[in-house]
């Protein structure tokens, strides 16, 4: 839907923008309507999704109230959330979600210490969905007054429009099925209580999503105006290629910090009898991490480009292979065997398809040398990971606060410099340098 305000946004065709937001919020509607009866749906089959264990919760409840919540953020003015990200004026979403954040974190904190009813917890959940859209709206109101839904376009256009919405959908609903079915697949073999322990890693996990996705959103709209505009396509190329290897190392930067900081912030967190100890299943949620991450580049530049319908059947193949394989390796290994499936079809599926399509994209014929490349690249990561994995343990810091700013630090330095060094193996300390006098 943002993809599709590129052209009239950079025309200042204010009539197409609203009447491109005029439908948007029509599908939105329709969409929140699907939402909640594929939900009342589910609610009737949790008995057969989760393994059922009295935790002092009534998960038809709670699970309602999730719904909820969902029904409300389609409900209230996603469409001005899609302006806003069209328009390059994020800071407006992210700076509300900062102050409502941090005032509901408190207000959960409160709830669990002194209420410790889960369901307490959810309800400010849900208030705070409401807060987050309905500040977004009056901030919206105040300085973009003009872009307002109006009548609907031209069938014709609309039709497009709805043919690249049925071909972005089926990659988002691929994306929400994998991750989301490694905590049900969990709960139906392992029970909640392994699930609640798994849920605590992933949290984490879904934290420095939170923060990744935020850099790639800020980029998506300037992406997408530079793919717009005129230019030879090997140049737009060499860039793409150079930010993706740079992002990369970016990311093998974050996953050798939470490798070596993982397991202390989660004994800190949540005490060490909910902790997993077993090195390998830490080890993998961080390869788990890294294997989803470090395609982002492609994935930002396949949504600004809006070209979804090129590989229209990879999530459905990714998902039925992930579940399929999650459900085999699971009765064997555990955690271990869904964390394994999921690496698995992100490198051996999700990868190589997106390399085939951005070059497809691009009209370059140089996908073996790239897919070698970045190979390559994920490679030397893993060694400058084990390396300063081996240097922080010589050490031999405690289960302390001070332990875990100690290993955070001497990681940061370590893996800090050698993939500065890689960088400039790969040339992409060029792009680096740049951003870099951009900013300062």
């Amino acid at each position: 839907m943002v993809y599709s305000m590129y052209e009239p946004l950079a025309r200042n065709n204010t009539k197409r923008v609203n009447s491109l937001l005029g439908y948007y919020n029509y599908v939105y509607i329709r969409i929140s309507y699907l939402v909640v009866f594929f939900g009342i749906l589910i609610l009737f089959l949790l008995p057969f999704l989760v393994a059922y264990e009295d935790i002092g919760v009534n998960i038809y409840i709670a699970f309602s109230l999730h719904l909820f919540g969902s029904f409300i953020a389609l409900r209230l003015f996603p469409y001005k959330f899609a302006l806003l990200n069209a328009i390059q004026r994020r800071n407006l979403i992210t700076t509300t979600y900062a102050y409502v954040n941090i005032i509901s974190g408190a207000v959960q904190i409160f709830v669990l210490i002194f209420f410790k009813n889960y369901i307490y917890f959810v309800i400010v959940v849900i208030i705070s969905i409401g807060a987050k859209a309905l500040i977004v709206s009056y901030l919206y109101d105040k300085k973009f007054s003009h872009y307002k839904p109006q009548k609907r376009e031209s069938n014709r256009y609309l039709k497009f429009i709805l043919l690249k919405v049925k071909m972005m959908f089926g990659h988002k609903l691929g994306d929400v099925v994998i991750y989301s079915s490694d905590t049900l697949i969990i709960s139906s073999f392992l029970g909640l209580a392994v699930a609640g322990i798994y849920s605590s890693y992933n949290y984490v996990i879904l934290a420095l999503f939170t923060i990744v996705d935020s850099i790639l959103l800020s980029v998506l709209a300037s992406i997408g105006v530079s793919l717009a505009s005129a230019g030879e396509n090997k140049r737009k190329y060499a860039l793409f290629k150079n930010i993706h290897q740079l992002y990369v190392i970016f990311m093998g930067f974050f996953a050798i910090i939470l490798l070596n900081t993982y397991q202390v912030f989660i004994h800190l967190w949540v005490g060490g009898n909910y902790i997993i100890d077993n090195n390998i299943t830490i080890l993998l949620f961080v390869l788990y991490f890294l294997t989803i991450k470090f395609r982002g580049v492609m994935l930002v530049y396949r949504d600004a480009a809006g070209i979804w319908e090129l590989g229209y059947a990879k999530p459905y193949v990714g998902v039925v292979v992930n579940i399929l394989l999650s459900i085999v390796l699971v009765r064997y290994f555990g955690v271990n065997g869904v964390l394994l499936s999921t690496i698995l079809v992100m490198l051996l599926i999700y990868f190589p398809w997106e390399v085939r399509i951005a070059h497809k994209f691009f009209g370059v014929n140089a996908t073996q040398r790239f897919l070698i490349d970045t190979v390559l690249l994920l490679l030397w990561i893993c060694l400058i990971g084990a390396l300063t994995w081996y240097v922080v343990t010589l050490f031999n810091f405690d289960l302390t606060f001070s332990g875990l700013i100690y290993r955070f630090v001497l990681s940061f330095g370590v893996s800090g410099v050698l993939l500065a060094l890689l960088a400039y193996r790969f040339s992409a300390h060029r792009l680096a340098m740049k951003i870099l006098d951009k900013c300062f």
